[in-house]
């Protein structure tokens, strides 16, 4: 009892339960401690089984009728000790260290040989499962499993091993855990970004981007539409960010997503974008500055990570959704923000030099940086010479003047950092091309955009360095063909929108109808199951009672009163424990004698019975007397 009750009170403490602990805590030890009990057969424990299985079912079409963003898996993993806990308490009220296990798994009342288990561990395991669904990653909830679980194996260790050797090997499960959690979160994430990189020709990994300085030859995108958005100014869409800088690869230090909920109120106070895009089942969305709400992506597994990149899973092939945002970009930095390579110390030195903005305020140093780079510095697509990255962004710097817009970026997030601004780069699309027929910006391949990002007055602001005819320049180097590849791209983005529309009108109508059909066949199975499994358990009950006139050879011997008389003491006979090995147990002489005359009398058909049941008689008087 006391191991399902710290459990329970751990379940409590980590999910922020503590009243409901409290309360269920406060009802296990008034059933435990109260002076009578209840002699619960078999059959009504099935039923107390039999109560949680509707209880539960109820509970699944509460979700799928009610209007609540609460996922139930969740909610039901999270509430298991209060689902489970009417067993646990049948068992205190009954007396009984153990219940049939077809309290739990119907398959098991259909066995003639009734099998039965401690539901305080498995209600205690249950506790433990449910603490970890709000589990938020640190390791408190790995030290009290630690604990709660080296606790169990403590009390049922072998007596035959040195203690020493237990320790060793839970030190041993422990380290072989903790390793075998951090590989399984690394492959997680490796195997994540190799189902996009399969699934996907063209994408931003959120977590690492290697750029193209240093490349030789000419950098050339393509014109295909990545996606369409319905907005009223132009501006960047922001698809990731990173912090960190080995040269060429730039990388982000907070790796992992979390469920994202977005809010699917659009407030008027705010700016709003529609987009009509095209994705795989997983997909990185470019989002503009500020996202407050995001509507339409109903149904769609959503999280985020630190950075604010907003990742989907499990998409359709066309997903049409609404973004509201204020344009304020909100967040901390960390160390990692202001971090600059020591092999960029020596020019930073020199441009630093001619800009003279030591003394200047934050805001007005980001001014003066775009305004230096694109009066003095040009934009092309072609690289001439092949070098390190590092060297080449130096070579930008001090000798060619002329890069794209990856070249900007990093060096304007490596002079911002010299000031002391913390600065990332960001990847993604600028918003420029609006095609008057359709009202919507077309957002291209080449369309692909690298800036930074820097945080000024509490506050992450763009700083687009690159000079502004990049764009003219992209659009003349377009293809020829471009015009008929929109105006079929225009046609299919028009089928796949009336597609969605037409899914979601036949949706809202067979949705609730069809869920209804669901619950109502369930409903009807679980009703089928309980009356079956009833009418057996009655037909067997029938079939018992037909056979209690029947004396079997061996049924009156007085071995059976004094296995009784034992029954509710420490001397008791364990389940499905042999007479004879019960009394070598207990190593009792007279116990011993008394049982082999006992099988004597029951299995030996070439023995008369009544000599032998007189001998046991005189024997059972003797062992009651001592």
């Amino acid at each position: 009892m006391m191991f399902s009750i710290v459990a329970l009170g751990a379940w409590g403490w980590l999910n922020q339960n503590l009243v409901a602990a409290a309360l269920m805590i406060a009802l296990i030890l008034t059933v435990f401690v109260m002076p009578w009990r209840w002699r619960l057969t078999e059959q009504q424990f099935y039923r107390v089984g039999d109560f949680i299985s509707v209880l539960l079912a109820l509970t699944l079409l509460y979700f799928v009728f009610s209007d609540t963003a609460v996922r139930p898996v969740y909610f039901i993993l999270e509430w298991l000790p209060a689902f489970f806990a009417p067993i646990l308490l049948a068992q205190f009220a009954s007396g009984q260290t153990a219940i049939p296990i077809g309290t739990v798994f119907y398959s098991q009342r259909k066995r003639e040989i009734i099998e039965r288990m401690d539901f305080s561990i498995v209600f205690s395991c249950f506790c433990l499962l449910a603490a970890g669904a709000v589990n938020d990653g640190s390791w408190l909830y790995f030290s009290v499993c630690v604990f709660l679980v080296g606790e169990l194996l403590w009390k049922h260790r072998s007596k035959n091993a040195p203690v020493i050797l237990w320790f060793v090997v839970m030190a041993t499960a422990i380290g072989i855990s903790l390793l075998g959690q951090r590989g399984l979160l690394a492959a997680q994430g490796r195997v994540e970004q190799a189902v996009i990189n399969w699934l996907s020709d063209f994408h931003y990994d959120p977590f690492k981007t290697r750029t193209s300085i240093g490349d030789i030859g000419e950098l050339k995108m393509s014109d295909r539409i990545e996606f369409k958005v319905k907005a009223e100014h132009p501006g960047l869409l922001m698809h990731s960010v990173y912090d960190r800088t080995t040269g060429k690869v730039w990388v982000a230090s907070k790796r992992s997503f979390a469920n994202y909920e977005p809010d699917m109120e659009i407030g008027p106070q705010w700016m709003s974008a529609e987009y009509f895009q095209l994705v795989r089942r997983q997909a990185i969305l470019s989002l503009p500055p500020g996202v407050q709400a995001i509507k339409g992506l109903e149904g769609i597994d959503v999280s985020i990570n630190g950075f604010g990149t907003v990742k989907l899973n499990n998409v359709p092939d066309f997903i049409n959704y609404t973004v509201a945002y204020d344009g304020k970009r909100i967040g901390d930095y960390s160390d990692y923000d202001l971090s600059i390579p020591e092999r960029h110390q020596s020019w930073i030195k020199v441009i630093k030099a001619q800009l003279d903005l030591d003394h200047e305020e934050p805001d007005v140093i980001a001014k003066r940086l775009v305004g230096f780079f694109r009066s003095q510095y040009y934009y092309t697509l072609f690289s001439e010479t092949e070098m390190d990255a590092d060297q080449a962004l130096e070579h930008f710097i001090m000798q060619r003047k002329a890069g794209h817009c990856e070249y900007f970026a990093v060096a304007s997030v490596l002079l911002l950092r010299s000031y002391g601004i913390p600065a990332r780069l960001a990847n993604g699309f600028a918003m420029r091309e609006f095609d008057p027929d359709s009202g919507l910006f077309l957002i291209r391949r080449r369309h692909a955009h690298a800036w930074a990002i820097a945080r000024i007055n509490d506050q992450w602001i763009d700083v687009d360095a690159t000079p502004a005819q990049w764009l003219d320049m992209e659009e003349e180097q377009s293809d020829v063909w471009q015009p008929v590849s929109d105006w079929f791209s225009s046609i299919y983005y028009a089928f796949k929108q009336w597609r969605l529309e037409q899914a979601r009108e036949e949706q809202e109508q067979e949705q609730t109808g069809f869920w209804l059909g669901v619950a109502v066949v369930l409903l009807l199975i679980l009703l089928w199951n309980i009356f079956r499994l009833r009418k057996q358990i009655e037909d067997k009950k029938k079939s018992t009672q037909s056979l209690q006139g029947v004396v079997y050879p061996g049924m009156d011997s007085a071995l059976f009163d004094i296995e009784q008389r034992l029954a509710k003491t420490e001397r008791a006979r364990l389940p499905n424990e042999a007479m004879l090995n019960w009394a070598k147990r207990l190593n009792d002489a007279e116990l011993i004698k008394l049982v082999q005359l006992h099988n004597r009398y029951r299995f030996d058909d070439q023995i008369t019975g009544e000599p032998l049941r007189d001998a046991i008689e005189k024997a059972a008087k003797k062992w009651r007397k001592t």
